[in-house]
């Protein structure tokens, strides 16, 4: 008597097998229908194109291309620009990757990036500079500091540029001396050198410099040298950095005060009270806004911190940090390079007395006042980012939330499986429909890649089978690769020469198949494939001493002259076309018994061992696939003008191709290589239904006639497999654990997908008869 749990462990293999052939006819289904709706007589290009093309204009639009380019091409014609060519339609520019603003421009042309270089105004552009300055040097001065500035501009070499701010008015007066025909002179009166920064040293502008100076005009720099200075802060790593100051009263922080006995120091002590964090400003990560040297790297940042309206650059100091990582050991004073701060009061005499106070006291007001402003705009900017930051982290503890209670019903659903080993009838009702789930996954697989290659290789005039094999290949191995990195599956090794020797084997069944195809008629193709199934049963018989029932035999029979009378039209024989036929046949059929003998043999799931064989069957096809295209259309498959429609087809059907190599092993693995003969057969049907309901291909009362009976066929097939593999259950009690034990193989398996990619090949050529 069957107990009440016996009946839910039942109950539970059953639910998740049928969810299994639910989930895999619903994603086939799906997929197939979605591409009869894409009618390619019209198809929407995106905005950017800017048309819609009807299948006559794409035919159109390609020649305008070519005309285009030819008239480009033309010495005689001149330089030309997509402009100036007149009536020929073309696209217009639209790319989104390029600098916002320059979208509409070819990529080609697009410069981004800008330098302080002086250029000539005749030669070569490529001859206008000696040497290239690396350095970038920039002070903001008044014509008072006139000598200081010449003496310190005197400590930099040719590696470093001259940018001079002039606040007073006055640039032209600067021309006695010699070095500052070379300098770059800006003026604007009564701004600061963060003013100046903000608009004339964005990061794209000075990005040829590797380091840019922004300093004061009244630093004294004897003691310094510019190319010593760069070659210490590359030494220690500073991306920004300061000279120290020598000492004196009136010197602010501790940080900036020079060492005797270091050459770059990174950290100090303050007052105490000072530091709330050794790492911190202004113990460490810490220079002041006089003299600061930043990286090419750290001032694409500093630059965006920069506010418009605040022109002093107050608390910018205690910032920096922010830019760099780690700001402790990436900012630094560097000691044996030292400057002079000389406190004059130059930019301060700019402003103006303002409440009762001196021009120089209503500057320093509002450097404080800013100061307290950039604070409160970066505190209220941390808070925002921060509260953003603490609904992230919400949502993610509510979906880590979700996914630690799925995990835990998973790990419980997998050990109430565990417990459910023992019992023999529900591990053979999972079996069965896992294999059910296998078949109804590789038709509804199959039929979509069928229909997608028929739009890709009839409407589209993409005609290299072959090589799209190939690509299929290479994108399930790549697929399998990621799958096996990810520990999805374990890959077992094989035998390097049997698997090398299988691979091989399969490419070369690949071939020889689209060799029949373009050597015979469509009908001596056709049976061609249709004697396969025999072939495979006499090899079977022979070699491997399997048995098949007269009942067997009789529904293949059914089967075979269903599918004959529905898409065999007419027979040509010739020599060459036979030869071919007869290769086609032999290597197909022992490629699939091997596929079965192998994995049966080495104990290989079908992922191994597609894992192990696909590099080798993507290779042969590789560097043949355009070789036999050549042969079969008279067309170079490297000379095709790919167009974004044929690419994304082409990318759709590689995708759809991992789909069908899920299935195509798994169920030669877990039923026979004549089970997936019949299987194709099927396909065949469905592919001649899709036709007539979907695309409105012809079909004729011999049509339907030959799909009714060749579907009985495979219905009695199915039948008397089932009955028999019930008698040898019965017969031998240990079948089911047996089965069991293969079934354990992931569900992540492939085979090359030769038979769809020649079924589609059929399609563009057979439409008018509409055959697969």
């Amino acid at each position: 008597m069957m107990t009440p749990r016996s009946v839910l462990k039942r109950s539970n293999y059953s639910a998740r097998g049928i969810i299994t052939t639910i989930m895999a006819v619903g994603f086939g289904f799906f997929i197939g229908v979605s591409f009869p709706s894409l009618h390619l007589s019209k198809i929407n290009f995106p905005p950017s194109l800017g048309h819609i093309f009807d299948g006559a204009d794409l035919n159109r639009y390609s020649d305008d291309v070519d005309k285009a380019l030819a008239v480009m091409d033309d010495e005689s014609s001149g330089t030309k620009g997509i402009e100036s060519l007149g009536s020929i339609r073309l696209p217009k520019i639209h790319v989104k990757r390029n600098p916002p603003g320059a979208e509409s421009l070819p990529p080609g042309i697009v410069v981004s990036e800008s330098d302080f270089y002086l250029r000539r105004l005749w030669g070569k552009p490529s001859e206008d500079l000696k040497k290239k300055p690396k350095y970038l040097v920039t002070f903001t001065v008044g014509y008072n500091q006139r000598e200081n500035i010449d003496a310190a501009v005197k400590k930099f070499s040719d590696d470093f540029e001259i940018l001079l701010f002039h606040y007073d008015g006055n640039s032209s007066e600067w021309d006695q001396f010699e070095w500052s025909k070379n300098a770059i002179h800006v003026s604007a009166r009564k701004q600061t050198k963060w003013w100046y920064a903000k608009r004339f040293l964005h990061p794209d502008i000075v990005s040829a410099y590797e380091y840019i100076f922004i300093w004061d005009e009244d630093l004294g720099l004897e003691h310094f040298s510019g190319d010593k200075y760069i070659n210490l802060v590359k030494k220690h790593g500073l991306e920004i950095s300061q000279p120290g100051l020598e000492l004196n009263e009136r010197l602010t922080w501790e940080m900036t005060k020079r060492r005797d006995d270091k050459e770059v120091h990174k950290a100090t002590k303050e007052k105490e009270g000072m530091c709330s964090d050794p790492d911190l400003p202004p113990c460490a990560a810490f220079v002041e806004i006089m003299a600061p040297v930043f990286s090419r790297k750290a001032w694409s940042c500093v630059w965006y911190m920069i506010q418009n309206d605040l022109v002093h650059g107050w608390g910018l100091d205690f910032n920096l940090r922010r830019c760099v990582e780690p700001a402790h050991e990436k900012i630094g004073v560097v000691d044996s390079q030292w400057i002079v701060h000389q406190f004059l009061p130059s930019l301060g005499s700019q402003g103006e007395a303002n409440d009762g106070k001196s021009p120089w006291d209503a500057v320093r007001t509002r450097c404080r006042s800013e100061w307290a402003e950039f604070q409160s705009r970066l505190t209220n900017a941390d808070m925002l980012y921060l509260k953003g930051v603490k609904r992230f982290v919400r949502a993610l503890a509510r979906h880590f939330s979700i996914l630690e209670r799925i995990r835990s019903s998973k790990m419980a659903l997998q050990n109430f499986c565990v417990s459910m080993k023992s019992e023999k009838m529900g591990e053979m009702s999972s079996i069965q429909l896992g294999v059910i789930g296998a078949l109804f996954l590789s038709v509804a697989s199959s039929v979509s890649i069928v229909i997608c290659n028929k739009a890709l290789m009839s409407n589209l005039g993409f005609p290299f089978a072959t090589t799209l094999t190939s690509w299929h290949l290479m994108v399930t191995f790549c697929t399998l690769h990621v799958a096996h990195r990810f520990n999805m599956f374990e890959a077992k090794p094989v035998d390097m020469k049997t698997v090398m020797l299988f691979g091989i084997l399969n490419g070369v069944s690949i071939g020889f198949l689209n060799l029949s195809l373009g050597f015979n008629s469509i009908g001596f193709y056709q049976m061609t494939k249709l004697a396969i199934i025999p072939f495979t049963v006499m090899l079977e018989t022979i070699f491997l001493k399997k048995q098949f029932s007269s009942k067997i035999k009789l529904s293949l029979f059914l089967l075979l002259v269903g599918v004959g009378i529905a898409s065999i039209t007419d027979l040509q024989l010739n020599f060459l076309g036979t030869i071919l036929s007869l290769l086609a046949i032999a290597t197909t059929c022992v490629g699939q018994i091997l596929t079965n003998t192998i994995q049966k043999k080495l104990n290989v799931s079908s992922t191994q061992l597609l894992y192990q064989s696909a590099p080798f069957q993507a290779a042969i096809l590789f560097v043949s696939g355009p070789l036999v295209d050549q042969m079969l259309t008279n067309r170079n498959v490297f000379a095709y003008k790919y167009s974004p429609i044929v690419l994304g087809f082409i990318i759709l059907s590689c995708l759809i191709a991992v789909s069908v190599n899920f299935s195509t092993f798994l169920v030669i693995g877990k039923t026979s290589p004549v089970t997936y003969q019949v299987l194709g057969h099927l396909k065949t049907c469905l592919v001649l239904a899709f036709g007539y309901t979907l695309l409105r291909d012809p079909f004729t009362e011999r049509n339907l006639i030959g799909i009714l009976v060749a579907i009985f066929g495979m219905g009695l097939y199915s039948y008397f497999c089932t009955q028999e593999s019930k008698k040898k259950q019965s017969v031998d009690p240990t079948l089911g654990s047996q089965v069991k034990d293969k079934d354990n193989a992931p569900l992540l398996a492939g085979k090359n997908n030769a038979n769809q990619e020649k079924e589609s090949h059929d399609l563009k050529k057979l439409n008018k008869e509409s055959l697969v």
